[in-house]
């Protein structure tokens, strides 16, 4: 992460048991799901404000925006996987659909910035986290 370039983007991860993670998942009604809190830890330039948004994606409805988002700030510049135990992060909540009723969720941090040269508002994102709930239908 650049954060000496204005447009830097977030970096994420799942932190679980102390170990970073980009990709989890869980069967649908298992005691594991339920017992899940997703806790993220973000990268970028510290203090800056960033903000969390769920995606989902069902075979009915494809990918659909979550509404629910999470307003926080980058805690360190990169993410170390060797210090995730002791990461600063944020605890959400899965989004409630892909819990009851399973699909993937797809989480990113974004953040706006104004471009110097022209005042145009530019949003970047990080890279993505998946969660995966899979069950019989």
């Amino acid at each position: 992460m650049n954060s000496t370039d204005p447009g830097w983007e977030p970096i994420i991860s799942f932190v679980m048991n102390g170990t970073c993670a980009h990709s989890l998942m869980f069967p649908q009604n298992s005691a594991e799901l339920a017992a899940f809190q997703p806790h993220v830890w973000v990268a970028g330039e510290p203090g800056s404000p960033v903000t969390l948004t769920w995606q989902r994606w069902t075979s009915e409805a494809g990918w659909q925006e979550v509404a629910e988002t999470i307003q926080t700030t980058a805690t360190t510049l990169t993410l170390d996987p060797e210090q995730a135990a002791t990461a600063q992060t944020v605890a959400l909540t899965l989004p409630q659909a892909l819990r009851d009723e399973g699909g993937q969720g797809v989480l990113y941090a974004q953040r706006t910035w104004v471009r110097t040269s022209d005042g145009v508002p530019v949003t970047v994102r990080s890279n993505p986290l998946l969660v995966t709930v899979f069950g019989e239908d």
